[in-house]
């Protein structure tokens, strides 16, 4: 019982984490390690990685893919019912808060659309990494982690924004290095808590994966 009640609260973490870090991609920030730019969502996303290899670690390789596809689905039907309810005419007094709302959820279908395609292919290439490489915890969690968010990053700035939207090269090369930057020093924080969640983990009797 305790483990399927701890598996229902780290999948409503990671889906609100998915769907934060969606809305909140094209907000730039000063990176804190270099002289460029990052999406805020950074500060978040990261966790996402974690949380799908600490499923696969403890429950097995099918539930975290199902949390994958859980996030993905539930990104996608926030965006479809928020765009629904945007598209209802807003009342006069209710001008500005329309204007937020538009503002806030209305992406274009070409951003979403990648978006969402590099959070489910990094997602997924994340936990066959992790499940498939051998040696050190450690080891694993980095490098699954990291060769995984290049991916989700190199996507989302070469393909989307360089190669479809015109970004300049110089532009989206710098978001994509301070992107690269931030993400690793996330793994690295990130590393011994991992460790110290999968040594709870077991003091619980979670299941070991499969």
């Amino acid at each position: 019982m305790m483990r399927e009640k701890l598996f229902l609260i780290l999948s409503a973490f990671y889906v609100v984490l998915v769907i934060l870090s969606n809305m909140t991609g094209g907000k730039l920030v000063a990176s804190p390690f270099t002289d460029g730019l990052v999406p805020c969502s950074l500060f978040l996303y990261p966790f996402t990685y974690f949380l799908t290899d600490f499923i696969a670690e403890t429950y097995g390789g099918s539930k975290a893919r199902f949390l994958i596809y859980l996030g993905f689905g539930m990104a996608l039907l926030m965006h479809t019912l928020a765009s629904a309810l945007i598209a209802i005419p807003a009342h006069p007094v209710a001008a500005s808060f329309q204007l937020s709302l538009k503002t806030l959820f209305s992406f274009n279908g070409l951003s979403l659309t990648a978006s969402l395609l590099a959070f489910i292919v990094s997602q997924l290439l994340d936990v066959k990494l992790f499940l498939k490489l051998k040696g050190q915890l450690w080891f694993r969690f980095n490098v699954a982690t990291l060769l995984s968010q290049v991916v989700d990053s190199f996507m989302i700035n070469f393909i989307l924004f360089w190669g479809l939207m015109g970004w300049s090269f110089l532009e989206v090369f710098d978001i994509f290095i301070s992107a690269i930057v931030l993400k690793t020093a996330f793994s690295i924080l990130l590393t011994p808590l991992f460790y110290a969640a999968i040594l709870i983990s077991k003091r619980f009797a979670l299941p070991d994966r499969p």
